[in-house]
C-alpha cells in the first residue's frame, strides 16, 4: 500500500503493513540555479504511530528554520500533529 500526500509518502514495507517506509521531500542545491526538490528515504520500517511523529517533526522544523526556542517548537510540532488528525476527520 502507499499513503501519498503533498509533503511525505508512506509505502508498506513488507506484506502484512505493519511496518512503514517514510519518503520525506528533500531540497537539493539550495539556493543554486538547479535547485530542485527529491524525495528521499531517511527512515524504513518504521510503525505507523512513529512514521506520524517524524512527519510532524520535519513539518515543524521546516516551518521554524534552522534555529528555535523549545515553547516554539513545541507550539510547531502540536500544530503539525492537529493537522494530521485533521486529515482523517
Amino acid at each position: 500500500m502507499r499513503i501519498e500526500e503533498k509533503d511525505f509518502i508512506l509505502e508498506t514495507s513488507n506484506d502484512s503493513g505493519l511496518f512503514w517506509d517514510l519518503s520525506l521531500p528533500k531540497v537539493v542545491n539550495k539556493g543554486k540555479e538547479n535547485e530542485r526538490t527529491e524525495w528521499d528515504k531517511p527512515k524504513y520500517g518504521l510503525q505507523l504511530e512513529t512514521a506520524l511523529k517524524y512527519i510532524a517533526h520535519y513539518k515543524a522544523v521546516n516551518k521554524l528554520g534552522d534555529s528555535s526556542t523549545l515553547k516554539d517548537y513545541i507550539r510547531e510540532y502540536k500544530s503539525a500533529v492537529k493537522e494530521l488528525e485533521d486529515m482523517i476527520k
